[in-house]
């Protein structure tokens, strides 16, 4: 004897259970059950955040990974308007924002989006690049007045 009956849908975001096979034998001790289950995480994807929302960086420094959290369904990709300041990149698989800044920015937000089939999400991301520093020389210290601003 070997019924097959269907699945049962608890609801439209939770889980399936299917009993695959229910066999019996003669003796009324022995029943044997198999069961399939699966869990249905067919939900948009919300609440996307970064472990940094508002950063100031320096150009030449690569930054420390900035790294994205959500809740809800597993997000498929992830894109970025406008595009991050020279240097920077964003993982589309991963939604890590990573990389050395290029050039100074002055203050900015960035829209970063996740998405899968069912929706998306977004964070707005406050980003500053600053110019590298610059250390000045006193005039008179090692080098000769008269060689300021030519290369010999």
């Amino acid at each position: 004897m070997q019924p097959t009956i269907g699945g049962l849908e608890a609801r439209e975001y939770g889980a399936f259970i299917t009993i695959t096979s229910l066999r019996a034998s003669n003796s009324p001790r022995m029943v044997s059950v198999t069961l399939k289950c699966e869990a249905s995480l067919d939900l948009p994807p919300s609440d996307l955040a970064y472990s940094s929302s508002s950063a100031v960086y320096t150009v030449g420094v690569a930054i420390p990974p900035n790294a994205p959290t959500s809740r809800g369904g597993v997000v498929a990709s992830y894109s970025v308007a406008p595009a991050l300041p020279a240097g920077l990149t964003l993982d589309p698989i991963t939604g890590m924002i990573t990389g050395t800044p290029t050039a100074a920015t002055a203050g900015s937000t960035y829209t970063v989006t996740a998405t899968n089939a069912r929706g998306s999400t977004t964070a707005v991301l406050g980003i500053t690049v600053n110019p590298r520093p610059t250390r000045d020389l006193p005039r008179g210290a090692g080098i000769p007045h008269d060689t300021c601003g030519t290369v010999r």
